[in-house]
């Protein structure tokens, strides 16, 4: 039985994406922008909002090793290919399935879009 509840959320030009696992109180967020440190779950103004959300058991918040943008343009590549591994490749093992910081090269957002394109667009039933 799948117990998670996913958020997507869009800040300014920041994609993150937050995991909220319900049952366990837990919260995953994979940010891939600010590899220099900086990822304390306090700087996100959504964690206060989460919180009350969960009240009265506080939850806990783990912020993920996931791949990380050499630039500000590369994230929604990014979400595209860790939501499709979510969903598609390593749900049972989440969260251990990211456990890599390598920023994201060009040629991993082309296969990334190689890969993934055909399969959306086949889910879209675009020719």
């Amino acid at each position: 039985m799948c117990y998670l509840f996913y958020v997507i959320i869009i800040i300014i030009i920041i994609i993150i994406i937050i995991i909220i696992v319900v049952k366990v109180r837990q919260v995953y967020i994979l940010d891939s922008l600010f590899k220099k440190g900086n990822k304390n779950p306090s700087r996100y103004l959504l964690t206060s909002v989460i919180e009350s959300a969960l009240l009265p058991i506080k939850p806990t918040f783990d912020m993920v090793n996931c791949n990380q943008q050499a630039e500000t343009w590369e994230c929604g590549y990014i979400l595209l290919q860790s939501m499709f591994d979510f969903v598609n490749v390593y749900q049972k093992q989440f969260p251990r399935m990211w456990n890599d910081t390598k920023v994201a090269t060009d040629e991993d957002i082309e296969k990334t879009l190689k890969e993934l394109m055909p399969i959306l667009f086949d889910g879209l039933s675009i020719p």
